[in-house]
């Protein structure tokens, strides 16, 4: 089982590189699986089509801020667990790898539309739904005042994000200093609370 766990991870981290460095169409299994260390023919053990791989680079990368937003559970309150989440997941965006994978949705998005659809829904279903999660919490315990907590964790996230990260992945700005990311993450959730606290603790 381990065996299996680790040949899967270096299957992931080959196909990250793989993808980065070459896009989605010109990404080729052989050179992944001698990254990777293992046949072709394994990887279709782990992983069906070339689709599926690169869905599972997606959610190998998205699943680390979700799992922030437990190590901000500590305090109930609602700023605390949303400032986690928010800086795991810049961490995470404004990474090389996060650049470039926003990058690559952008210049074969338009010739693989398949590709910029897995890469959304794969940010939706684990970025920004894993916080609409969090944000339906908070509203069912009467601290927030919220109606749609999909659209509310959408208008936080791109209140962060929006901007910065086009900016770095057209090549016009590079990505945010540390201490740039904090005050935008800062202010956003300020902005976010002034609208939505109900003053429940």
């Amino acid at each position: 089982m381990q065996e299996q766990h680790d040949a899967r991870a270096r299957l992931i981290a080959a196909a990250t590189e793989e993808f980065l460095d070459h896009g989605f169409a010109e990404a080729n299994v052989g050179r992944i699986a001698t990254a990777a260390g293992i046949s072709k023919k394994t990887i279709y053990k782990h992983i069906v089509s070339k689709e599926a791989l690169f869905r599972a680079v997606l959610e190998s990368r998205l699943r680390l801020p979700a799992l922030a937003i437990e190590m901000g559970r500590e305090t109930p309150a609602p700023r605390p667990a949303l400032s986690a989440y928010l800086r795991a997941f810049a961490d995470l965006a404004f990474s090389r790898e996060g650049v470039q994978s926003y990058r690559l949705m952008l210049s074969e998005g338009v010739r693989f539309p398949e590709t910029a659809r897995l890469y959304m829904n794969a940010v939706h279903s684990l970025g920004v739904g894993r916080l609409a999660e969090e944000l339906s919490s908070q509203a069912k315990a009467g601290r927030l005042r919220i109606v749609d907590a999909h659209k509310a964790a959408s208008m936080l996230m791109a209140m962060v994000f929006a901007d910065p990260m086009r900016n770095a992945a057209i090549g016009i700005a590079s990505p945010p200093a540390k201490a740039e990311i904090d005050a935008l993450i800062d202010m956003a959730i300020d902005i976010f609370l002034k609208g939505t606290q109900t003053g429940r603790r």
